[in-house]
C-alpha cells in the first residue's frame, strides 16, 4: 500500500519543507557565525554607514536583469542541478542560499536598519520560487532510491514535469522586479 503524498501547485509538501529546513539550517549558521565573529567593524564602516554605491551589483546598467540571471542560475542548479544529483545539489544550494540570504540580512539589520523593510519586500516571493525549484530538485531522489532497491534506473524529465517550472519562474521575476526596484529605493 503506497502513502498519500500532499501537494501544493503540483510539488510535494515535504520537498517543500524539507528545502525549507535546509535553507534556514544556512540562515542560522550565518547568525552563529556572525555571532562569533564578534561583530567587529571595519573602520570604514564605524559610523554604520553602508556605501551601497561601492557594490558592483549597485554599477550595473540593468539591475534588474543582473538579478534575475544570477537567479535563474541558482534556480537551474536547484531544479535540474538537483533532479540530475539524486537532489544533493539542491540540499547543498538550499544551504548555501540560506547563508547568503543571511549576510545579506545581517549586513542590512547592522548597517541599514531603517532598510530592512527590503528585504521583507521581495524575499518572501523569491524563497517560495526557490522552494519550489527545489521541491523539483529533490525529486531526483527517486533516482537515488531505484539504484539502492537495485531496480532499473529510468530518468524521465517530462515535458509536463518541466511545465511546472513556469510558476515558480514567474515567481522569480516578480522578485527580481521587486528586488530591483527597492535596489533603487535604497
Amino acid at each position: 500500500m503506497q502513502k498519500q503524498q500532499a501537494y501544493f501547485l503540483g510539488f510535494r509538501v515535504h520537498h517543500i519543507i524539507l528545502s525549507l529546513v535546509f535553507w534556514l539550517l544556512g540562515f542560522a549558521i550565518t547568525f552563529a557565525l556572525y555571532d562569533s565573529i564578534g561583530h567587529t567593524q571595519p573602520a570604514a564602516t564605524a559610523d554604520k554607514t553602508l556605501n551601497l554605491t561601492g557594490v558592483s551589483l549597485f554599477h550595473s546598467d540593468n539591475i534588474f536583469l543582473f538579478i534575475l540571471v544570477n537567479n535563474c542560475i541558482v534556480a537551474l542548479i536547484l531544479s535540474l542541478g538537483g533532479f540530475f544529483t539524486g537532489g544533493l545539489l539542491t540540499l547543498v544550494f538550499n544551504i548555501w542560499n540560506g547563508v547568503f540570504f543571511g549576510l545579506i540580512f545581517q549586513v542590512a539589520l547592522r548597517y541599514i536598519p531603517g532598510k530592512l523593510w527590503v528585504v521583507f519586500v521581495y524575499g518572501p516571493a523569491e524563497l517560495l520560487a526557490f522552494a519550489l525549484f527545489s521541491a523539483f530538485g529533490l525529486e531526483g531522489f527517486a533516482h537515488v532510491k531505484h539504484i539502492m532497491k537495485s531496480q532499473p534506473l529510468q530518468v524521465q524529465l517530462s515535458r509536463a514535469a518541466l511545465l511546472r517550472l513556469r510558476l515558480p519562474f514567474v515567481l522569480l521575476i516578480l522578485a527580481a522586479i521587486l528586488e530591483a526596484l527597492t535596489t533603487k529605493m535604497r
